[in-house]
Parts: structure tokens; C-alpha cells; sequence
């Protein structure tokens, strides 16, 4: 998958564990009953540690 993602092609991806993803993706969504609840930048802290609080269970 990063070499998709070095060659600039987009990759839509769906996953569950949410520290593996991070690590790869350059945007990500939070979707809660097919709502976008959060949004953010895989590259900047703040937007990571709103995730983490948004999916804190």
C-alpha cells in the first residue's frame, strides 16, 4: 500500500484498528451511523490525539 501511495494513487481505506491506519494514511474520517463525526490530517498531532479522544472507549 505506501507504494500506491508514493505513486500518488488514492486508496480508500477501511479499518478497524485504528493505530495500525494511522501510520499510513494522509487524511482520515471517523464515521458514527454513516456520519462523518471527525475529520483530520494522519500528519498532525492534534488532529491524531482528537482521534484517540473520539474513539476512546
Amino acid at each position: 500500500m505506501e507504494g500506491l501511495r508514493r505513486d500518488g494513487i488514492p486508496i480508500l481505506l477501511v479499518e478497524q484498528n485504528m493505530h495500525r491506519a494511522i501510520g499510513i494514511v494522509q487524511r482520515f474520517y471517523v464515521l458514527e451511523r454513516g456520519a462523518v463525526v471527525l475529520e483530520g490530517d494522519g500528519g498532525n498531532t492534534s488532529h491524531r490525539e482528537a482521534l484517540v479522544r473520539q474513539l476512546a472507549v
